[in-house]
């Protein structure tokens, strides 16, 4: 994880990069993260493939105990966007699983989250600095599913990729 604490003069020199983006592109309706956005891609664009930014995908696994997603949906409904779905379910499926396919849905500023009873799926749809929010999410998300593995065999360790954090001081 880097975080990028920005001072004021960084954020000064920031909101002057953004009006030389408004200034080139001609999109008065570019908002100070559209900016940031941009510096990242460009970024991406200039610094080879090994050091790009890539959309954040991780999962995170939970062994023994079910997550009890109601609670959780009341917990972060506080603070989040959540919304319920159902996974896909077949005729004459033969599933241990049958009657747990209820899927959380958690939404922060670029984080979303996917939770079921042991899995969770945290992702990003465009590459993008993450927010003081998201990184809540994530903490909480990383309390309620604490393993970075699906089974306790020694085998399919994930590692979880690299984000960015820009924090205003």
């Amino acid at each position: 994880m880097k975080t990028l604490k920005i001072s004021d003069d960084t954020h000064r020199l920031l909101t002057m990069i953004k009006g030389g983006l408004i200034a080139s592109s001609g999109d008065s309706n570019l908002t100070y993260d559209d900016a940031i956005h941009r510096l990242i891609m460009f970024w991406n664009e200039n610094s080879g493939s090994a050091q790009a930014l890539e959309p954040y995908h991780y999962a995170r696994f939970k062994w023994w105990n079910r997550v009890d997603l109601e609670r959780v949906a009341e917990e972060l409904g506080e603070a989040y966007k959540v919304e319920w779905s159902r996974g896909p379910e077949t005729e004459g499926e033969i599933d241990l699983r049958k009657g747990e396919k209820d899927i959380l849905k958690v939404k922060a500023d670029t984080l979303g989250a996917y939770l079921d009873v042991y899995k969770v799926v945290m992702y990003q749809r465009e590459a993008s600095h993450f927010t003081r929010r998201d990184v809540e999410l994530r903490e909480r998300l990383f309390e309620l599913y604490d393993k970075n593995r699906p089974t306790p065999l020694p085998w399919d360790f994930l590692k979880e990729p690299n984000f960015v954090v820009l924090e205003q001081e």
